[in-house]
């Protein structure tokens, strides 16, 4: 497993920045203790308020089936571990995990937790990639928070090959688009031409996680990346190791000559 450190200098003094630990991780199919463990780790050696951000359903490894007992309630013990681990280290988190309601219906889920151990938004999946419908039911909403004074939004995965969901998050007002994943081969491309076309057109940094290595049936493709708003790719983690990279950015104001899509858009065309 690599670590690397990736920063961008600011423009000027002023600007607000983001830290963000991109966890590109195998996860264990179906062993909640061993991935709990390993994530504990990481919070522990993760930089002060910094947004650690896992694949999708890291915790329980990406499976749709036979989930009783991998889905979680929000008082599970495993996630209170995480609340504590965030606190005493001042960071924060979001979880890729398979949640249970008091219904018993399971969803594939993005739980944020705060520096202070709060859950800031539980998101659960709205557009569910194909398959996935066999153990997860779909949310009804999508997902926005803010963390230090950040508007972020949040895609799990398949989502992020629909252009409408990152657009309404950025014209509700999120700044950053934070992605979790389990990209399979052979479909590398595909999420790397969507991650970079998220974040040029709708100007906003987007940082993307994804799985790696072999699954319970899948083998992940790696390929974790943060984009700039201009499209760059400022760092793209290697497709086939684990890896864990620091990332500091601004948060950019367009250059002058740079189109701003969203007021170029003529709703009433379309």
């Amino acid at each position: 497993m690599t670590n690397e450190t990736i920063r961008e200098l600011p423009l000027d003094s002023g600007q607000r920045r983001m830290h963000v630990v991109a966890c590109q991780l195998r996860s264990e199919p179906r062993n909640l203790a061993a991935n709990l463990a390993r994530l504990l780790g990481i919070i522990d050696s993760a930089p002060a308020r910094s947004l650690i951000v896992t694949p999708e359903l890291y915790l329980s490894g990406y499976v749709c089936t036979d989930l009783a007992g991998l889905a979680l309630r929000p008082d599970a013990a495993q996630l209170e571990e995480l609340r504590e681990a965030c606190v005493r280290n001042a960071t924060s988190l979001v979880l890729g995990y398979a949640e249970a309601d008091e219904q018993g219906r399971h969803f594939n889920s993005l739980l944020v937790i705060d520096d202070h151990g709060n859950d800031l938004i539980n998101y659960r999946k709205s557009h569910l990639f194909p398959g996935e419908e066999m153990g997860f039911v779909p949310g009804d909403r999508l997902a926005k928070f803010q963390l230090h004074g950040v508007t972020i939004g949040l895609l799990n995965c398949y989502e992020i090959e629909l252009p409408e969901p990152a657009r309404a998050l950025v014209s509700d007002g999120c700044e950053v688009l934070i992605s979790a994943s389990a990209n399979m081969t052979p479909y590398f491309r595909d999420h790397r031409v969507a991650a970079i076309a998220r974040a040029l057109e709708n100007r906003v940094n987007h940082v993307y996680v994804n799985q790696v290595g072999q699954g319970e049936e899948l083998f992940f493709v790696g390929g974790s990346c943060w984009v700039r708003p201009d499209g760059t790719v400022g760092f793209e983690a290697e497709s086939n190791v684990e890896s864990t990279a620091y990332l500091s950015f601004a948060l950019h104001d367009l250059r002058p000559g740079q189109a701003d899509f969203l007021k170029s858009r003529r709703p009433e065309l379309y």
